[in-house]
């Protein structure tokens, strides 16, 4: 897999992005590809392409706390590397929702029959959050409404 160099621009208040070029993206069989891995100096982060509509344009979206981990900023030159993401989910998983699942097969059960896309919102859900006592406060919550019986996401996101 080759690198690449891209530029950090500022898409909107919360967020950065990278363009990636169709040609790499093509190069590496990736053109069709939604979810991908990105590797930054060495640190791996599970990421969505964006298209932007009606041209060829293909972006990664950088989060703030992202930035903040690899200590870049907008405007700096970034060498990366993409490859096609292989994981179950295609999202991080969060170890306070591994914990759960592993401490209750119940709620491992329930989870497993819910829909790629339904898995994937619940583990973004607990991702993002800031604290390890917050992810852990969501994945409980999480668990209760899946013990119950919710495979809505309405149910489950409500309180």
């Amino acid at each position: 897999m080759q690198h690449i160099t891209a530029r950090i621009e500022k898409d909107n208040l919360w967020h950065s992005r990278i363009e990636i070029p169709l040609d790499y993206l093509k190069e590496c069989l990736l053109e069709n590809e939604k979810r991908v891995v990105i590797s930054l100096y060495g640190i791996e982060f599970q990421r969505a392409i964006h298209r932007k509509k009606e041209t060829d344009l293909r972006y990664i979206y950088l989060s703030t706390e992202m930035l903040k981990r690899l200590n870049a900023k907008e405007g700096d030159l970034i060498l990366l590397e993409i490859k096609k993401d292989t994981s179950e989910l295609q999202a991080p998983m969060p170890e306070e929702w591994e914990a759960v699942l592993w401490d209750w097969p119940e709620v491992e059960g329930y989870f497993n029959k819910l829909s790629i896309g339904k898995r994937r919102s619940i583990v973004f859900a607990i991702d993002r959050l800031k604290t390890s006592d917050a992810r852990i406060r969501k994945a409980l919550h999480f668990a209760r409404k899946l013990t119950e019986g919710e495979t809505e996401l309405k149910g489950l996101f409500s309180k």
